[in-house]
């Protein structure tokens, strides 16, 4: 939809789309009042409309405010430079040295997980890593480790995350250097030993 280009511009050009798909759904209802009645045909509200037709700029719409002018807001794609069988562990323990304030678990996976989709990889990639990895650090937490690692997901490849990589710009190095970070993150810990287990012996 071409509306989708205005975000860039910001709120006001937003409001301006608005008023324009507005139009575009009363012309809609209107075609569906004139038709014969039917009891299952339910007339939509502009929200579920719209998400109907285009849920990525439905979800545009509903974050709306976290977007400011000049904001190059899209489906972002990027090509694929992650090949980490595993690399959760990893960006976790960069993200987190890069934050070194508390942050929630919650925000801290939805940030590894923006991570990996900016190394190109997939939706299925990513909820895999979230199921795997965040479950054993968290234990005590009762929850659907399935549904969460969906809603990571549906976070990072949605149109929040398109506003996130909007606001942060990340260039192709950038993507890179934090990638070969946690590449090295990673081979170093393959090449620390395990420590050794005392075993005791009684006499």
């Amino acid at each position: 939809m071409a509306a989708s280009s205005l975000a860039r511009h910001g709120f006001h050009i937003l409001n301006i789309a608005r008023h324009f798909l507005k139009r575009q759904q009363r012309e809609e209802l209107a075609r569906l009042r004139a038709d014969p009645p039917s009891p299952r045909k339910r007339l939509r509200i502009f929200k579920r409309w719209l998400g109907e037709r285009n849920p990525w700029l439905a979800g545009l719409w509903r974050l709306r405010r976290r977007i400011f002018y000049g904001m190059d807001v899209k489906p972002f794609q990027f090509p694929k430079i992650g090949d980490m069988a595993s690399p959760y562990s990893a960006y976790r323990e960069i993200m987190t040295k890069r934050f070194p304030e508390k942050m929630d678990a919650s925000r801290l996976d939805a940030a590894v997980a923006l991570r990996m989709r900016l190394a190109g990889y997939t939706r299925a990639d990513v909820a895999n890593e979230m199921y795997r990895n965040a479950r054993p650090l968290r234990k005590e937490e009762r929850r659907d480790w399935k549904e969460y690692a969906h809603r990571t997901v549906w976070y990072a490849f949605g149109a929040s995350g398109d506003i996130d990589i909007a606001a942060f710009q990340p260039t192709p190095e950038k993507i890179l250097t934090f990638h070969q970070e946690a590449e090295r993150l990673e081979a170093a810990r393959e090449r620390t030993p395990e420590p050794q287990r005392l075993i005791f012996r009684m006499r």
